[in-house]
């Protein structure tokens, strides 16, 4: 059944909408009357639009850029001077620093015959051979390598050519393997509980002990580790005096050097005792030794300050360890006090342990013909270690006279 429009409705679509229903309900709706909208007037004169490059906002008055399109045409139209101040605007790029060969570079001077070996960490970026390079444009006499990425379990191999062009600089520029130093990966903990965690530091230990093998080196350098708290300090150096033992039978050859820490916490290497507890359970007590950081230990509680005080530490640790076993020292300054447990690495003479302490150690024969390596901060801005230029050169200043005398500051292009 349909129901049939209303005339109201027919009205609406046939008066055409709105209109057409104010037109039927004349009588209820008020006439409405639609008033057009004014435009604003204004008295100001219009004004010649500034130029481009020119224009400015009023609010924060900031420069607006110039699109492409009207920089091109105001440079098409532009005088001299127009071009001149263009020019001006645009940003300055810098010019892309040369690449020198080793022909062009400069180096500082080295005495080879010295008997402090003292240099720095030096890195392997672009080849491991690089090593060689980077520790002459330093003027080291020794240096510190890693042989993989340390912050990573997994490396590629180290390519045969690769290995044989390290050995072969080593020897055209008078490094040894007394005089370099391998430092282990940071992940390695020997002294885990863990069975699984602890093999995965075993394997890693393995692989670098070979790495360092394949390169003619036979000083590595690594941490002792942490018991996480699972375990004794007895059991932690048992376990890493085992995996010593057992890298000794897998790997002939290289020694493996702990290194003393800034111990707390469940650190173990702390102390000249842990050291000691260590190297009794090796069984080739020829292939194991010590690296003395003087960082670690000032932090560890050994005052080293003054010349007395550093032949304190090291008749104590004549007595307790063994002076054969010193096989390497890392040479750093210390940003915190004596005893604080941290390990902050400071720049020689900025720290709390001062020039006293270093001027005693390389006045000290003890440490005669061991790596003395470097490893305080290098700025960003510093890509080329200048700051251990410096602080090798003054190391050696530092040495009496009567004894071999120090390298010049002064560049010169004999290679050594």
């Amino acid at each position: 059944m349909f129901m049939c429009a209303s005339p109201t409705i027919i009205s609406f679509w046939s008066s055409g909408g709105l209109n057409g229903i104010a037109a039927s309900f004349h009588f209820l709706l008020p006439e409405i009357k639609v008033t057009p909208r004014k435009q604003k007037t204004t008295n100001k004169q219009p004004q010649e639009e500034a130029p481009v490059s020119e224009k400015r906002i009023a609010s924060d008055n900031k420069t607006v850029k110039p699109n492409k399109r009207a920089k091109a045409v105001k440079k098409r139209d532009a005088t001299p001077t127009d071009t001149d101040t263009l020019n001006d605007t645009k940003p300055v790029k810098r010019p892309r620093k040369k690449k020198l060969s080793e022909q062009e570079m400069t180096f500082p001077s080295r005495v080879v015959d010295s008997a402090k070996k003292i240099g720095g960490h030096v890195s392997t970026a672009k080849g491991i051979y690089n090593a060689i390079l980077n520790a002459r444009l330093i003027g080291a006499n020794a240096f510190q390598i890693f042989v993989r990425s340390q912050r990573k379990w997994e490396s590629k191999p180290t390519p045969k050519d690769v290995q044989e062009r390290f050995i072969q600089d080593c020897k055209k520029h008078r490094y040894t393997a007394d005089d370099i130093l391998v430092h282990g990966s940071y992940l390695i903990n020997l002294a885990n509980p863990d069975p699984e965690k602890y093999s995965k530091s075993y394997e890693g230990l393995l692989d670098e002990v070979k790495r360092t093998e394949a390169l003619g080196l036979k000083l590595y350098n690594f941490h002792p580790g942490s018991t996480t708290g699972q375990s004794s300090v007895e059991e932690g150096c048992l376990s890493i005096a085992q995996a010593i033992n057992q890298v000794h039978k897998d790997v002939p050859n290289v020694i493996c050097v702990i290194e003393i820490m800034a111990g707390g916490g469940n650190t173990i290497g702390g102390d000249y005792k842990h050291l000691k507890n260590i190297i009794d359970q090796v069984k080739n007590k020829s292939r194991v030794g010590v690296c003395l950081d003087t960082c670690h230990m000032f932090a560890a509680g050994y005052d080293i300050r003054t010349a007395d005080a550093w032949k304190d530490a090291m008749n104590e640790f004549e007595q307790t360890v063994g002076l054969k076993y010193l096989r390497a020292m890392h040479l750093n300054d210390s940003k915190t006090d004596l005893g604080s447990h941290r390990d902050r690495h400071e720049n020689l003479g900025k720290g709390f342990i001062k020039w006293d302490a270093f001027s005693a150690i390389v006045n000290d024969p003890r440490t005669d013909g061991i790596p003395m390596v470097l490893e305080t901060p290098v700025p960003k801005e510093d890509d080329k270690q200048e700051i251990y230029t410096t602080e090798i050169a003054e190391l050696y200043r530092l040495i009496k006279k009567g004894k071999k005398q120090p390298v010049s500051t002064k560049k010169s292009a004999k290679k050594a």
